[in-house]
């Protein structure tokens, strides 16, 4: 009979161990959980964001082969940054927002567009890359446009040439920002081509 209390004392003493344990791990989780950027972090979170609003900016504006392809060689060279902070999440996102606001104050007529505003708060490389594509055939076209401005204005054939020989050259120049970059080409590359065509045999 005395050895049923001490065995009842035993399942007690082991059952209050079990609930101190769990408790220290909640608490461990709960410690890593919310544990702190750390101050290093928060500035690159700030200092990128940025950089990567600017950037986005000028490749979706830019006519200018040569910004067109540094802007995108930076971009890709810093946006894996961004996309390791991202596991911090909401902490993460606070940081994000401070730099669109920065962008804000900084160019108050500029608007954040929705996919701008994407690509900083849920940073994703293979997003950045398809936007990318598609703002290498935008400014592509943009820089037809205005040589199409010019040669409108030319009157002797040779310069009319000239001008068409560059909007090719630098059509194949756009098309191997595909390759220097492995940027997804579907249809884009068709695109730049069928442009670079019209100039084979305008008159």
């Amino acid at each position: 009979m005395g050895t049923i209390p001490v065995i009842l004392v035993l399942i007690i003493v082991f059952s209050v161990v079990m609930i101190v344990i769990k408790s220290k791990k909640k608490n461990v989780i709960g410690e890593t959980e919310e544990k702190p950027l750390d101050p290093f972090d928060v500035i690159q979170i700030n200092s990128r964001g940025v950089q990567l609003l600017e950037s986005l900016h000028i490749i979706e504006s830019t006519k200018d082969i040569e910004t067109l392809r540094s802007r995108i060689d930076f971009l890709l060279k810093t946006y894996s940054s961004l996309v390791v902070l991202a596991v911090f999440k909401h902490k993460y996102v606070t940081e994000a927002e401070k730099a669109m606001n920065t962008i804000k104050a900084r160019y108050p007529d500029r608007i954040i567009t929705q996919l701008q505003a994407a690509l900083l708060l849920t940073p994703n490389l293979d997003q950045l890359k398809n936007h990318i594509s598609s703002c290498v055939v935008l400014s592509y076209a943009a820089f037809v446009k205005s040589e199409l401005s010019h040669i409108d204005k030319l009157v002797r054939h040779s310069a009319i040439e000239s001008r068409k020989e560059l909007i090719i050259r630098i059509g194949y120049d756009m098309k191997y920002l595909f390759k220097m970059f492995d940027l997804p080409d579907s249809k884009h590359l068709e695109a730049i081509e069928e442009i670079r065509r019209q100039f084979y045999t305008r008159k």
